[in-house]
């Protein structure tokens, strides 16, 4: 079809439009993000091979809108679904908190976007990942790769004003949006979370990539807290899906 585009895409939200209709916002390999209107699609399973569900790496064709429009979403074609993210409800829930951090991230018709294959590889991981430790650590590296590339988060390896590595440090301050200050050096009524030793021996661990055992409540939800406070700072608002997310992890690991 004339002016069509063909490329790869994963849906990052839906909203279902009068008795049939569905307005998407994909993220897409070639193209970033885009949003399109797909006529029909609730009905017609032809155009629509798989459907447009979550947690799926489709090919895709569509016809870009002009001037900020909707582009027309024409067919789409299931690859591969990600079963195991949807089988846990943990996984689940941290599936969903990634893909509205990355809507937060993202703007449309911005070209290549360097997201998509970092959001299929940690699709790929959360499908098979073993144990709520294993992906609460995956989840935090995760994040915080995220803030660094988009320019709001400092090294979290050391203190910003001292340069001591964590292992050094017993306390810390996490200036959301910002990175760690060594509690000793920290200013009167600075805000931000606080991080106790055992929160930075985690962060330590996990920065390097290093297998931890046993995860406590104690240690990761404050390095959560921090986190969440660095996106709802960057993006004006608290993610949508921060509630799903935090009360499941907080479940798994209390």
């Amino acid at each position: 079809m004339k002016n069509s585009i063909d490329d790869v895409a994963v849906l990052l939200r839906r909203v279902d439009y009068g008795e049939a209709h569905v307005i998407v916002d994909l993220l897409t390999q070639a193209h970033g993000r885009v949003s399109l209107f797909a006529r029909h699609a609730r009905k017609s399973t032809r155009r629509f091979a798989g459907g447009l569900e979550p947690f799926t790496q489709m090919r895709v064709r569509y016809q870009p809108g002009r001037e900020g429009a909707l582009g027309s979403l024409q067919e789409t074609e299931s690859l591969r679904f990600f079963q195991g993210i949807v089988e846990e409800p943990l996984r689940l829930a941290a599936a969903a908190w990634l893909l509205s951090l990355i809507e937060g991230m993202t703007q449309a018709q911005q070209g290549a976007d360097p997201f998509f294959s970092y959001v299929l590889a940690i699709f790929d991981w959360l499908h098979q990942v073993a144990s709520p430790q294993a992906l609460a650590c995956g989840m935090l590296r995760a994040e915080v790769v995220l803030l660094q590339d988009a320019g709001v988060l400092a090294s979290m390896h050391a203190c910003q004003q001292t340069g001591r590595s964590l292992d050094e440090m017993d306390a810390a301050i996490f200036r959301p949006g910002e990175g760690l200050v060594e509690l000793s050096a920290s200013r009167v009524g600075d805000q931000g979370v606080r991080l106790g030793a055992e929160s930075l021996r985690l962060l330590e661990a996990v920065l390097s990539r290093r297998v931890v055992p046993t995860v406590t409540g104690a240690a990761l939800h404050p390095l959560r807290e921090g986190l969440f406070a660095s996106w709802a700072g960057m993006l004006d608002h608290p993610p949508r899906t921060w509630s799903g997310w935090d009360q499941a992890i907080r479940a798994a690991i209390p």
